[in-house]
């Protein structure tokens, strides 16, 4: 698929513990745009995911966000997730014209993933899928 727009995707980890990350973006019906960053430590920000989508006059679709943290150690060690999966995202938060060619940092805690894009932040709740520790 060809886009008209692209941005950069930063992810700033907040759980307070070290963490594996997960991100997932999908513009309209198209293939998912995915993102892994192992080991990452308490306030570190990785990235960036290069997502694609399309503004203006062609624009004909939504964008769609999944987040995951395994956070490693610490009192809420577990595995946690934003709505839908890495294949199927589940937040709708679409980016505009103001946010092609930005560097964008969104953040997740053990609560909330924020995305943080120009055109106006979006956030949604994130869930404790195990209780068990990632290995």
């Amino acid at each position: 698929m060809s886009y008209n727009s692209s941005a950069n995707i930063y992810l700033t980890n907040n759980t307070g513990a070290n963490a594996n990350l997960h991100l997932s973006h999908r513009y309209s019906t198209d293939s998912t745009q995915q993102a892994s960053w192992p080991g990452v430590k308490p306030g570190q920000t990785v990235g960036p995911l290069v997502v694609g989508y399309n503004t203006g006059f062609i624009r004909y679709g939504m964008d769609w966000w999944w987040c995951g943290a395994e956070v490693l150690d610490g009192t809420d060690a577990g595995n946690y997730a934003s709505e839908g999966d890495a294949d199927n995202p589940g937040k709708e938060c679409f980016l505009q014209s103001a946010d092609d060619g930005k560097n964008l940092t969104f953040a997740v805690s053990t609560t909330v993933f924020m995305m943080s894009e120009m055109s106006g932040p979006c956030t949604t709740s994130m869930s404790k899928v195990t209780t068990e520790s990632p290995k």
